[in-house]
């Protein structure tokens, strides 16, 4: 039986981690807007802060798979859903869970953005620096009558 304790509990936990998630939507904004400045000092400060963030994260969600195995639930969004309905009253549960779900879903989308930022970064100054260590080979392309040319300046503008 889910005792009105249990359920201040769960509702505590989930309004922490709406709270530490939204945090985390900001932060991972606040990411994006750095890369796009190339601020290394506010990146620095950034990944402190994710950090921190996903390590609370992190723990509230044991929390909550602590709290669901003690009332025999599964200690997955499975069994929090299955909790969920066989609440009465639990319409401000499910709409925090809802939220928390939504705020983890814009956090990854976000975050798989800021990393093929990253690594299209990484790229670029990976070739950058390959050409001035002059370690860059051309790549082999074919002219307009199928001969051999390479990737840098075998055809003059405008001419076939």
């Amino acid at each position: 039986m889910i005792t009105d304790e249990n359920k201040r509990g769960l509702s505590k936990i989930l309004r922490s981690q709406i709270t530490c998630s939204g945090q985390l939507v900001e932060t991972i904004q606040d990411e994006q807007a750095a890369l796009a400045r190339r601020d290394i000092n506010a990146l620095e400060a950034i990944t402190r802060i994710k950090l921190e963030l996903t390590e609370r994260i992190e723990q509230l969600e044991l929390d909550r798979n602590n709290l669901l195995k003690s009332l025999g639930y599964t200690e997955n969004p499975d069994g929090m859903n299955e909790l969920l309905t066989t609440l009465d009253d639990a319409s401000g549960l499910k709409a925090a869970w809802q939220q928390v779900l939504e705020n983890i879903r814009i956090c990854r989308d976000k975050n798989l953005t800021n990393g093929a930022v990253l690594e299209l970064g990484r790229r670029q100054a990976e070739y950058a620096l390959s050409i001035l260590r002059q370690q860059h080979e051309p790549h082999e392309t074919y002219g307009a009558e199928g001969q051999k040319a390479t990737a840098f300046g075998n055809r003059e503008l405008g001419k076939a």
